[in-house]
């Protein structure tokens, strides 16, 4: 019997055929890579995508080992055992491209098996993922930045507070040493111990004021600046504190902006940078300093912890000294850090310079190569105002005493004792007190007498000076005030705290560094009137 087709199709087999084209477009378009190898490593299908991913064509790819696509370096080809195990497996990568350059990828793969259970193929997903490490690299240097900004700021917040202890003894043991100074003779034989006393004295203020400056908690007398002109007035000095083997060349920006900040504390930043490079080149070479204007943007400052966008000037300092290695780099600004031998230096030098640019709203990078160098960049704000012109120090006169009623506000006994004594020894009447509080009583007690002038501290318990002034002034209206301090931290110099313009005296202070003072505001211009903003106890 002759058998006849019916001539019916197989409905399933249909539906697959029609959908073969649609899976063959859907993977040809994937932005990921998709490669199928046989058991044994060999590439039987690659999508345009993974072929263009490392600079092949399609055909080229096409029977070739899988491995042409991952470096030599990474060569580890399994066993049917191991494909039949793992089954599936995500990892990270390196890949290698036609032109041999290497590239990180996510790779995603799949054991493809027979009916037998046998492995037939692998099936991988490639993806480039070159720009997420970028960002995870980003990430992670930001939060590095982060954890020293944090370092320095605790460091910052524990010097301060040492500085402002100290300040004050100093000022105590300062003040009694030279009242003595003055009580002796230039015979006696004391006279040569005091000197010594008053030289070790200056000394430990000046390391006082550079923890001070560290913890960007100075005063600062800003003005507007040209710092090719400030740079141009040291480029004598500074010849003269190199070796004579050691060559400064200066790149000054003719067209540079201005910036606004403390003159003595920038010339202080300059001095300390060129100090560090003349101990980086023992045996002489190049010292180059440059100044430029340059736009810093978000992406610029992604290196840059708190620092915004905008216009700065730039001053670079470069040597081609021994360098630095990176541990020592991290560290670098650490107060009281040096590789230096004992004796050699503070380690104070490089963490001053940090403070003064963080306090003058700037920002400082290193760039160091050991056997090669260091680059300092510093960035400071550009600013649009006048320049001021600097005045020079004024001569050393003698100071003329007084007769006027002082109003002395201080918390630290000792300091108290010193400044009422130095005072009083002047020709002053001095109404003492140790807070805000029992000031207030005292001025309201003696509402009918006259108080010239009230010295008070800033930071004090319950009241700080600022308050008490603006309670007092109703009380006393011709009463004019001099702050002072052993540190300034942000709140004290804060426009509601202590005004730019306020008279202040800084701590440590000298007898005469006082009395010029507050001779100097009692002979100045009247007394600014305040008005109260709060009640007495905050």
């Amino acid at each position: 019997m002759e058998m006849v087709s019916s001539g019916r199709k197989n409905p399933k087999q249909e539906r697959r055929k029609d959908l073969l084209p649609l899976f063959k477009k859907a993977v040809e378009s994937l932005q990921a890579g998709l490669t199928i190898t046989d058991s044994k490593g060999k590439i039987i299908y690659t999508n345009p995508t993974e072929a263009a991913m490392h600079g092949y064509e399609v055909a080229e790819l096409i029977g070739q080992d899988v491995r042409i696509m991952a470096p030599q370096v990474i060569w580890n080809p399994m066993t049917t055992d191991q494909l039949l195990k793992r089954k599936s497996w995500r990892r990270e990568s390196v890949n290698i491209r036609k032109d041999g350059s290497v590239f990180p990828v996510q790779l995603m793969s799949v054991v493809v098996q027979n009916v037998d259970g046998h492995p037939y193929g692998v099936i991988t997903i490639c993806e480039d993922i070159t720009e997420r490490k970028k960002i995870e690299q980003e990430i992670a240097s930001l939060e590095e930045q982060l954890r020293q900004s944090q370092k320095m700021e605790a460091i910052g917040r524990l010097a301060g507070g040492i500085a402002h202890d100290l300040n004050n003894l100093l000022t105590v043991i300062k003040g009694y040493n030279e009242l003595s100074s003055t009580m002796l003779s230039e015979h006696e034989l004391l006279k040569e111990n005091i000197e010594e006393i008053k030289k070790a004295t200056s000394r430990a203020t000046d390391l006082t004021r550079q923890l001070l400056a560290f913890s960007r908690r100075q005063m600062f007398h800003v003005k507007v600046l040209d710092l090719n002109a400030i740079l141009q007035d040291m480029e004598k000095m500074l010849r003269r504190l190199v070796k004579e083997d050691t060559e400064i060349v200066m790149v000054l920006d003719e067209d540079l902006g201005k910036i606004k900040t403390d003159p003595g504390q920038i010339e202080q930043v300059v001095l300390n940078l060129v100090l560090n490079a003349k101990d980086a080149m023992p045996n002489g070479g190049r010292l180059i300093i440059q100044t430029a204007n340059v736009e810093l943007s978000k992406v610029h400052l992604r290196a840059h912890i708190g620092v915004k966008p905008g216009r700065y000037v730039m001053l670079s300092v470069s040597d081609t000294g021994m360098g630095m290695s990176p541990a020592v780099k991290e560290r670098m600004f650490e107060p009281f850090f040096t590789t230096k031998e004992v004796g050699k230096g503070t380690g104070l030098g490089l963490s001053t310079v940090y403070g003064i640019v963080k306090q003058s709203g700037g920002d400082i990078g290193v760039e160091s190569e050991v056997g090669k160098g260091t680059t300092f960049k510093i960035y400071l704000p550009t600013v649009e105002e006048k320049i001021e012109a600097l005045q020079p120090s004024p001569a050393t006169t003698e100071v003329p005493k007084g007769s006027e009623t002082i109003l002395l506000v201080e918390d630290d006994d000792m300091v108290r004792t010193l400044a009422r004594t130095i005072l009083e020894m002047n020709g002053y009447k001095v109404l003492e007190t140790a807070n805000g509080g029992e000031a207030l009583r005292l001025a309201q007690d003696r509402a009918s007498e006259a108080i010239h002038l009230m010295v008070t501290d800033v930071v004090m318990p319950k009241m700080n000076g600022w308050k008490l002034a603006e309670y007092l002034t109703p009380i006393h209206p011709e009463m004019k005030v001099l702050y002072m301090s052993g540190h300034v931290d942000n709140t004290i110099i804060r426009e509601d705290l202590l005004p730019h313009e306020s008279a202040f005296l800084q701590k440590p202070f000298s007898p005469e560094t006082l009395l010029s003072k507050v001779r100097e505001i009692l002979d100045g211009p009247a007394a600014d009137k305040h008005k109260p903003s709060g009640s007495p106890t905050e």
